[in-house]
């Protein structure tokens, strides 16, 4: 069935690691899909600033695209979050294909025996719930699945996770509207919730989470102590591709 991977505006413009990864990650599960690299938005920073003209513009443009699959894969919490919910019940727009966020197109395929992940990979893990995915679209158990089919990884939860995981500091426009506070929040994280945990990775699914957090740890001066992946390069690393 024709698929495609819908990198986003976030990870094609500011975390352009994780848009690679994905479809390297796709291209070693799937024997043919489409990359969709083109530079139209899913429309959800013109739906989060009340802009709801622009956003329908944005999603109208999209879906004659899209609507040409019959499975739409994206890495973007944003980008799902618009096309399972908004673009329906708020824009009117009606999307064709089947859409998956990245992590729930991998966990079924690793729960049908169709990816192998048999290389260890000896790290210790934490993982940041995005408030996209969580809170707001209850894909929880996904990745914590993914994360604990790995041999040899050390995943310990953040005390605050899932549903009750704090923000990144960059939801909901605050990166564009208040950037001095998106980085303090994502500092204070940081400092107050990953380092006491001795992890050396934190483990995502939202390239702009990604984004955030990498510049927090930049500033901290830990890049060299934590790194900032997304599930998919943790993933590969498993399959024997890193």
């Amino acid at each position: 069935m024709p698929t495609a991977l819908f990198p986003g505006c976030a990870a094609r413009d500011l975390y352009p690691k994780a848009m690679n990864s994905w479809s390297r990650l796709l291209g070693l599960i799937l024997e043919d899909f489409d990359y969709i690299n083109r530079r139209i938005c899913c429309g959800m920073p013109f739906f989060l600033s009340g802009n709801i003209e622009d956003a329908r513009e944005c999603g109208l443009r999209l879906s004659e695209l899209l609507n040409r699959y019959d499975v739409l894969i994206t890495g973007c919490p944003s980008c799902y979050r618009m096309f399972t919910r908004f673009y329906p019940s708020v824009l009117n727009i009606k999307l064709g294909p089947k859409v998956y966020h990245l992590v729930q197109f991998i966990y079924e395929k690793i729960r049908l025996g169709e990816v192998k992940i048999t290389k260890p990979v000896d790290l210790c893990v934490t993982y940041h719930d995005p408030c996209e995915l969580a809170r707001h679209e209850d894909i929880i158990d996904e990745p914590r699945r993914i994360l604990e089919a790995i041999l040899g990884l050390k995943f310990i939860e953040l005390e605050l996770n899932k549903k009750n995981s704090t923000c990144c500091g960059g939801g909901g426009l605050m990166r564009a509207l208040l950037p001095k506070l998106s980085q303090e929040i994502a500092i204070n994280k940081i400092v107050n919730e990953i380092i006491p945990l001795g992890v050396s990775a934190i483990i995502t699914a939202c390239p702009f989470c990604e984004y955030v957090l990498n510049d927090a740890v930049h500033i901290l001066g830990n890049e060299k102590t934590i790194k900032i992946l997304d599930i998919s390069e943790i993933i590969l690393m498993a399959m024997g591709d890193i």
